[in-house]
């Protein structure tokens, strides 16, 4: 779970470089929509965030069983 957090992070840091230096469009439709409308800073930390928390839920509710 560690690395999956961490590979998130690194993701969002290069996505937001990338996307600043004037690289190419986000591949994303729906972030590539949320960044014309907040702007690529707000989009990719909200995004990001979103997946470290889902992250940390499914590696909580792992462990419980399904009856």
């Amino acid at each position: 779970m560690l690395l999956n957090l961490s590979l998130q992070v690194w993701d969002g840091c290069a996505t937001y470089y990338g996307l600043s230096r004037g690289g190419v469009q986000e591949g994303n439709p729906l972030l590539r929509s949320c960044m014309e409308y907040w702007g690529v800073e707000v989009t990719v930390v909200g995004a990001k965030s979103a997946a470290c928390v889902f992250l940390v839920y499914l590696h909580e509710v792992a462990y419980l069983s399904v009856s």
